[in-house]
């Protein structure tokens, strides 16, 4: 959600105007009762109150309680309803003291999870762990905007499951005590009886928390983890028969090998290597590539798919005539879903300069080695190239990597069915996986390193 005005871009001094504020939730409708201010004890809207407005055990009001507020609103403006509701104002009130606020991904799941953070430290009961002024919490707005990390924390699964047990911790330590012999007994007959079923990726998490380096897909085998997310990929052995992953699809087809894990520095290092489908009569417009900062959006039914890619087509046509030159792409690529149509033609955008020829293969290319370093300050790729030399790709800036993706949101609203969809500035933040059009991919030696 961009800023109805935001403070660098006022067309006229900050002296010069004249705020007016006006409470219309103490204005009466007389053809309807919802959502009216109390006649008694606190006076508000019931659905944008602090707690500490109508329950003296949050304390006093303050500049918090007007975060609240402004957090309450800007919930609403992002899902179309306010946090708390119920039937009667009292039943509002008393939801607003006793409830967690709704996680707001959870009603609009299309929210990034940096501004649900924001929305949630406002929402937060007690005044003390919400941002302390207003000009904080346009700070924090500010940096999400910019395509930097709020200081509001992620609401990880982690931090909701304790908020919970914190919230209950009455009751939880009552039942523990009631029911722990039981406990006992029955975890120790399951892990007697059965294997442990254990997240594969749990490890990685850890690792990679403790800044280490995770092989996600090795040099041989399936990966840790795979998701479709758009198309179909038949995935397997690859065709060659040298027991590496493969990825086959007649189509376009987006699929994970490493979901969202948090990382806002990073070095992706993987190796592709594209095998011409049987039947293929003319490769020249297939292509294969790798892909990182996925973000998707949904309005009115359609989905976009956008991220940031390195991709390359090497394939040679049908009667080559003398030495065929491919390039590679660095750049944003998306693609608009839509209910109606079983697949609508990708739109992608090329980074001006990030380009590098190389020389094309005949039916069963090279492998191909490909390392992005993504950070909030820019994005370099490097491509191995035949004499096995290193080279850089793209070497972007920040302001450069916003203007590409700045570019492929205009041409996404201004040309697409998705018109008018809202989607986040860059970040090197999301899924990372491989593209496919019309090709078999080979995949190794994919890994994930944090950055300093």
């Amino acid at each position: 959600m961009e800023w109805a005005v935001r403070r660098s871009r006022l067309h006229c001094p900050l002296s010069t105007l004249s705020p007016k504020l006006s409470d219309f939730g103490l204005a009466k409708r007389l053809d309807r009762e919802d959502g009216l201010s109390a006649t008694t004890g606190g006076m508000g809207t019931p659905g944008y109150m602090p707690p500490e407005q109508v329950s003296g055990r949050y304390g006093d009001l303050g500049p918090a309680s007007d975060v609240y507020g402004l957090g309450a609103t800007l919930f609403h403006l992002l899902t179309g309803r306010a946090p708390f509701r119920g039937g009667t104002p009292a039943d509002v009130t008393a939801r607003v003291v006793a409830d967690p606020a709704p996680r707001l991904r959870a009603v609009a799941p299309a929210v990034p999870v940096e501004l649900e953070a924001v929305v949630a430290k406002c929402l937060e009961k007690s005044p003390a762990d919400r941002y302390p002024t207003a000009a904080a919490l346009a700070d924090d707005l500010d940096r999400f905007l910019d395509g930097r990390a709020p200081h509001a924390p992620l609401l990880s699964w982690r931090r909701r499951a304790y908020r919970t047990a914190v919230r209950h911790r009455g009751r939880v330590g009552a039942g523990l005590a009631a029911v722990l012999a039981l406990v006992v007994v029955f975890v120790v007959g399951v892990v007697a009886a059965r294997p442990k079923a254990e997240d594969p990726l749990a490890d990685a998490r850890k690792q990679l928390a403790d800044g280490k380096a995770v092989t996600f897909v090795g040099e041989k085998g399936p990966p840790k983890f795979s998701r479709a997310v758009y198309g179909s990929a038949a995935l397997g052995e690859s065709v060659v028969g040298d027991g590496t992953f493969a990825l086959t699809s007649l189509g376009t087809a987006i699929t994970e090998l490493i979901p969202d894990l948090g990382l806002d520095r990073y070095r992706l290092t993987a190796e592709l290597r594209q095998v011409q489908t049987p039947g293929d009569k003319d490769p020249s417009f297939d292509r294969v590539g790798l892909y990182f900062g996925y973000t998707p959006a949904v309005a009115d039914g359609r989905t976009i798919h956008l991220m940031h890619s390195v991709r390359f087509n090497d394939s040679a046509p049908p009667k080559p005539i003398g030495p065929v030159t491919r390039f590679v792409h660095v750049g944003p690529f998306a693609v608009t879903q839509r209910p109606d149509l079983p697949e609508h033609p990708p739109i992608t955008h090329h980074s001006i300069g990030g380009q590098l020829p190389f020389a094309g293969t005949p039916l069963i290319g090279r492998w191909r080695t490909v390392v992005v370093e993504a950070t909030s300050d820019g994005v370099t790729v490097k491509w191995r190239d035949d004499a096995g030399a290193l080279n850089v790709v793209a070497q972007h800036t920040a302001a450069r990597t916003q203007e590409d993706w700045a570019e492929a949101r205009r041409t996404l609203n201004e040309g697409t069915p998705g018109a008018g969809m809202i989607l986040r500035d860059w970040h090197p933040r999301g899924a990372i996986g491989v593209l496919s059009y019309k090709a078999s991919v080979a995949v190794r030696n994919v890994t994930l390193e944090p950055l300093p």
